[in-house]
C-alpha cells in the first residue's frame, strides 16, 4: 500500500467519527425542567391554656432525730441490772428503768441523812422549849422586855438552821438513790450501748446515746431562687408559730421501691450559709418509725438520705408546657393560621426537666410546636401532624377494590 493511503485513511475515519457525534449530540432531546416542589416539615403541636399552678421546689437531705441525749452517770457504782431493750436499735418507753447501778451505799446514805434529820428536830423541839422556860423566868423576875440572849435566839436560829440542813442532806440522798436508776426521758431508741452488766462506772461515765421516736427532722438546704417559689415559716420574738406550714414529701428507694413519707415545714435557721450561700428549713414528720401509732408503713430510719419535694405558692393565669418545647433560653416555636412557624421569646418563673411555666410571651389558644428541629428559619411552612384515630375500615377499601380489578382482568 502506498504511503500517502496509509496517512490519509486514518485522518478520515476519526472525521467520520467526529462528524458522527457532533450530529448525535445536536439530535439529542434536552431534559424537560420540572419544577422543584417543596416539602412541609410535619410537626407535633399543642394547644396551650391559662391554668393555675403551684410550685413545688426539690431539695433533698438526711433524716436525724429532734431529740438524742447521751446517757452519763451522776453516780458511781457497779452495773447491776440491764434492760433487755438497752441495745443498740432497742425500743423503750418513757420512764423504762434501762439500767440500774448498786444501790447499797446510797440507801445507806438515805438512812444516815434520816437519822441526822430527826436528831436534828429533836434539838430544835428541845431549844424551842428552852427558849419559853428562859421567857417565863425573865418576865418573873423583871418587867422589862429580855434580849435575844436571854431568849436563847442565838441557840434556836441555829437549830433551825440545823434542821433545814438535815432536810436538803436527806433529799440530797433520796436524789442519789434515785439516780442509781437510769430511766428513759421519753419514747425512743437506743443508738449506742456503752456499758454492759457488772462494769463498775464513776460520775460522769458515759453510758449509752438514745434518741426520741416521736419526730424526725430533715435538714433541707434552699437556694435564693427557690426561695421565691415558697412560703417559708419565719417566726421572731412577737410571733407565734405559723399554722399553715408548706407540705412536704420525702421520698427514698428501698430495694427497687420507692417509699414516701408526708412532712411538713416549720421552721428556718434564719441565716444563710456565707460558704454555699444556702438557707436551711427543717421538715418534720411525726411517728418516723410507726412506733407510736403502729402504721404499716416503711420506718423512716435515722440517717436516711431523702429527697424532698416541697409544696410551694399557687399563682394563676400561667401556661405549662413539656420542656421539649422550650428552644434556647426563653424561645418557642409557635405555628400561625397559615401553618407558618414563628419564634417567640417567653417569660419563664420556673423550669424542671419535665416542664415550663410561662408568665407571659404567648397567649392562651396558640400551637406551639412539640417537634425538636434542627434548622429553623423564621416563617417557613410546616404541616401540623394529625393526631386523630386512623379508620382502619376504610384504609382496606383501597386494597379491595384492586383485587376485583386484576380478577377482571384476568377473567
Amino acid at each position: 500500500m502506498k504511503t500517502w493511503v496509509k496517512i490519509i485513511l486514518p485522518i478520515g475515519i476519526l472525521f467520520i467519527c467526529g462528524a458522527i457525534t457532533v450530529a448525535l449530540v445536536k439530535l439529542q432531546k434536552k431534559p424537560e425542567r420540572q419544577p422543584v416542589k417543596k416539602e412541609a416539615i410535619l410537626v407535633e403541636v399543642t394547644s396551650v391554656k391559662s391554668q393555675s399552678w403551684t410550685f413545688s421546689v426539690r431539695t433533698q437531705g438526711t433524716v436525724e432525730p429532734r431529740t438524742q441525749s447521751s446517757l452519763t452517770a451522776e453516780v458511781s457504782g457497779r452495773i447491776l441490772k440491764i434492760s433487755p431493750t438497752f441495745y443498740a436499735g432497742g425500743f423503750f418507753n418513757e420512764g423504762d428503768i434501762l439500767l440500774e447501778i448498786d444501790p447499797s451505799n446510797y440507801k445507806s446514805a438515805v438512812a444516815r441523812a434520816e437519822f441526822e434529820l430527826a436528831q436534828a428536830k429533836l434539838r430544835l423541839a428541845q431549844e424551842e422549849a428552852n427558849s419559853r422556860q428562859a421567857r417565863k423566868e425573865w418576865e418573873s423576875l423583871s418587867d422589862e422586855e429580855p434580849t435575844p440572849l436571854v431568849l436563847r435566839q442565838p441557840q434556836l436560829q441555829s437549830e433551825q438552821a440545823n434542821v433545814i440542813w438535815a432536810e436538803q442532806a436527806l433529799a440530797k440522798a433520796k436524789l442519789d438513790l434515785s439516780r442509781t436508776m437510769i430511766r428513759a426521758p421519753y419514747a425512743g431508741m437506743v443508738r449506742e450501748k456503752g456499758v454492759d452488766l457488772g462494769q463498775f462506772v464513776t460520775i460522769g461515765s458515759q453510758l449509752g446515746a438514745i434518741f426520741s421516736i416521736d419526730i424526725a427532722e430533715v435538714r433541707l438546704p434552699l437556694s435564693l431562687n427557690q426561695l421565691a417559689y415558697l412560703d417559708l415559716p419565719e417566726t421572731y420574738r412577737s410571733n407565734s408559730q405559723p399554722v399553715n406550714n408548706p407540705t412536704v414529701t420525702l421520698s427514698s428507694s428501698i430495694g427497687e421501691v420507692e417509699h414516701t413519707w408526708a412532712g411538713h415545714l416549720t421552721r428556718t435557721e434564719g441565716v444563710i450559709d456565707a460558704d454555699n450561700r444556702m438557707i436551711y428549713a427543717i421538715a418534720q414528720v411525726n411517728d418516723p418509725y410507726g412506733y407510736l401509732s403502729a402504721h404499716q408503713k416503711p420506718p423512716l430510719k435515722m440517717g436516711l438520705f431523702v429527697h424532698a419535694n416541697i409544696r410551694g405558692r399557687t399563682v394563676d393565669d400561667v401556661i405549662v408546657l413539656p420542656r421539649l418545647a422550650l428552644r434556647g433560653q426563653d424561645q418557642v416555636l409557635v405555628v400561625d393560621e397559615q401553618n407558618h412557624l414563628r419564634s417567640k421569646t417567653v417569660k419563664i418563673i420556673q423550669a424542671d426537666e419535665k416542664e415550663i411555666i410561662i408568665a407571659e410571651g404567648i397567649e392562651p389558644g396558640a400551637q406551639v410546636s412539640l417537634t425538636a428541629l434542627e434548622f429553623v428559619v423564621d416563617g417557613m411552612e410546616v404541616k401540623i401532624q394529625s393526631n386523630e384515630p386512623i379508620d382502619q375500615e376504610k384504609e382496606k377499601l383501597p386494597s379491595i377494590a384492586n383485587t376485583e380489578k386484576r380478577a377482571e382482568k384476568k377473567s
